[in-house]
């Protein structure tokens, strides 16, 4: 097979877009080029943030194709977060669960013969589409229709089998999106996800998948390091969840867990703080009050994703939480945290992160109902005598570089299979 292949990366969010969603593709282009393939991207353009000159040098042999939105509610400048009347947000968020599928879509469909455009430029030989917005998915299904273009339809979070997120959407756009997925699975050449989990479920719902899935988890981009001495400052153990906790990733577990540690551990109660990124929202917020918990919480300024070491190494323990009835994702954070030589304490339903916690040895997964447990792991941080020595070969099997080996492997057999 020829080794100078072309791959069109179709992803709505890439850097300078600081969406989480933006980070996998930016990490697959980056990799798959060094290995040898000939890298395109397609993303919506952001008017607001540029490229650093470490992002440049990754990319500097990926070509980057922006498609220029009239009007992008997604993209704000760094450390600005504009705020918007309750009425404005009430209309905007009703509209978002009433429209089928997301609202890129006229957008994107708009931009259909352009993308084509790019594909013939680059002699594409397959394209790649990661999801959400799930507008990407549908426009690359009816490109590769139309093209007779290889596809790989990259699914980083479920989309009609989410329970969690999926049915706030009205009931028409609910119809809607589970026929489009049905085409999307009809369609697709490879469906690809990032647990197993996720992967089985979809197996069990549509079996005219099997023999076109693979799992290919999301990974981290920096050099492991040793395990870093905590160190206590002004008597305070820091708990750090690197994000902002919302619907999805909500602080439930997290206050749960302080509100029976003020009863069973005062002094460890005492000691400890909760940092992330965003004030709790409304619902958090209430919870942690009904707790008497509100005032563990403290918030740090935004930083740039290249700033994020720093915030890790400022912390003594890397929480990692979601809403418990997310039990088939696994967050893409635990990948920045794995290699950074700070213990994760993981409240994560998740049997793939347990798994993942024990062969790395990386930290471990809690939750209330092992509140001895959990009292005794952050205490031991406290005390500075934690035995704590994670496995780097292990931890390595989840670098940027090996997952993009692992998906050149993948695209390799289905361009074999298709040719």
């Amino acid at each position: 097979m020829n080794d100078n292949l072309s791959i069109t990366i179709f992803a709505p969010y890439f850097p300078p877009r600081q969406r989480v969603g933006a980070i996998r593709p930016y990490r697959f282009a980056k990799y798959l080029s060094k290995i040898g393939w000939r890298v395109s991207v397609i993303c919506i353009g952001d008017s607001h943030n540029s490229l650093t000159m470490n992002q440049i040098e990754d990319l500097n042999d990926v070509k980057i194709y922006n498609l220029v939105p009239p009007v992008d509610r997604t993209s704000k400048k760094k450390n600005i977060q504009p705020k918007k009347g309750q009425k404005e947000d009430r209309i905007l968020s009703w509209f978002d669960t009433q429209f089928p599928i997301d609202t890129w879509l006229p957008f994107l469909y708009a931009k259909k013969g352009e993308i084509e455009s790019i594909l013939i430029e680059n002699k594409a030989d397959i394209l790649f589409s990661t999801s959400d917005p799930w507008s990407s998915a549908f426009i690359a299904k009816n490109i590769s229709l139309g093209m007779n273009l290889p596809w790989v339809a990259d699914f980083r979070d479920p989309w009609t089998l989410c329970d969690t997120r999926f049915f706030k959407k009205g009931k028409i756009a609910q119809r809607i999106e589970k026929c489009i997925e049905q085409k999307v699975i009809e369609t697709a050449n490879m469906v690809t996800f990032t647990s197993t989990t996720t992967e089985k479920k979809y197996l069990k719902f549509y079996p005219e998948l099997a023999g076109k899935t693979a799992t290919i988890r999301n990974s981290f981009d920096v050099n492991i390091s040793d395990p870093l001495k905590n160190v206590i400052k002004n008597n305070k153990l820091v708990i750090l969840f690197l994000g902002q906790f919302r619907a999805l990733s909500s602080a439930e577990s997290i206050i749960e867990l302080l509100s029976a540690i003020k009863i069973s551990a005062p002094k460890l109660f005492n000691a400890l703080e909760v940092h992330s990124f965003a004030d709790l929202d409304h619902i958090d917020k209430i919870f942690a009050e009904q707790n008497e918990v509100l005032g563990k919480f403290f918030t740090r300024p935004k930083v740039s994703y290249e700033d994020v070491g720093k915030e890790i190494e400022d912390s003594n323990v890397l929480l990692l939480s979601t809403k418990p009835e997310r039990n088939d994702i696994i967050p893409a954070k635990l990948f920045d945290y794995l290699p950074s030589g700070k213990p994760i304490l993981s409240l994560v339903h998740n049997p793939e992160v347990h798994k993942i916690m024990e062969e790395t040895k990386a930290g471990v997964q809690l939750t209330t109902h092992n509140l001895e447990q959990v009292i005794d792991f952050l205490y031991s941080i406290y005390k500075s005598n934690l035995d704590f020595t994670p496995k780097a070969n292990k931890i390595a099997t989840y670098s940027a570089y090996h997952r993009s080996t692992e998906l050149d492997v993948h695209l390799r057999k289905l361009l074999s299979d298709v040719g």
